[in-house]
């Protein structure tokens, strides 16, 4: 986890010109160790619950001939970054596009999804 938190403090300094200090490093990497445990301890997979305040979300195949998207938004405050997904799956449920990201900046998770739109 140590490693892959340098490499993407390392892009950021080369892309995108940001820099970050040890203790930032060390903070980021500690939350997101915490976040991949809490998947893997996830009886469903990776950071899915299945039962949020007692409503169940099931996927369903889109129509025939229609295109389904999917999208999400999620909010990292400690990094100071929010992220994004899409997906978008065509009537037999095959993959048929997928994208995900991660930018600076705090707002709030709908326009997070609306980014994914977006991008």
């Amino acid at each position: 986890m140590v490693s892959w938190k340098i490499w993407t403090v390392r892009n950021d300094i080369v892309w995108n010109g940001k820099t970050s200090s040890a203790l930032e490093v060390v903070r980021s990497t500690r939350t997101t160790l915490d976040q991949w445990i809490s998947a893997q301890s996830q009886k469903m997979g990776a950071l899915l619950l299945d039962d949020i305040n007692n409503v169940r979300e099931h996927s369903k195949k889109p129509m025939l001939h229609m295109v389904k998207v999917n999208v999400d938004g999620a909010i990292f405050q400690p990094e100071n970054k929010f992220g994004y997904g899409c997906v978008a799956r065509d009537s037999n449920g095959h993959l048929i596009e997928a994208i995900s990201g991660s930018r600076f900046g705090l707002m709030q998770p709908e326009v997070a999804e609306i980014r994914a739109c977006d991008t």
